[in-house]
């Protein structure tokens, strides 16, 4: 029996993380994986521009991506 399953997704590619409007409070969810490359995300309920671009957004994004590619292999075993 092999160690880990090819066919089970990368974290990242499925796992939505919340993204909180500053401007409404609304929470628009996104996956993962593509928050990496964006630099703004529009609001779900009010449309307004969410900035991902500050060094906050961009420290929780990459420990995020981080934590799922660290806990992939575990996760790859079930």
């Amino acid at each position: 029996m092999s160690d880990s399953n090819p066919n089970r997704s990368e974290l990242k590619w499925v796992v939505p993380l919340p993204v909180p409007c500053p401007k409404c409070g609304n929470e628009s969810m996104e996956i993962a994986a593509r928050l990496k490359d964006r630099d703004e995300l529009p609001c779900e309920a009010c449309g307004a521009r969410i900035d991902l671009t500050s060094k906050e957004w961009r420290t929780y994004i990459n420990e995020m991506l981080d934590a799922f590619d660290n806990i992939g292999p575990t996760y790859r075993k079930l």
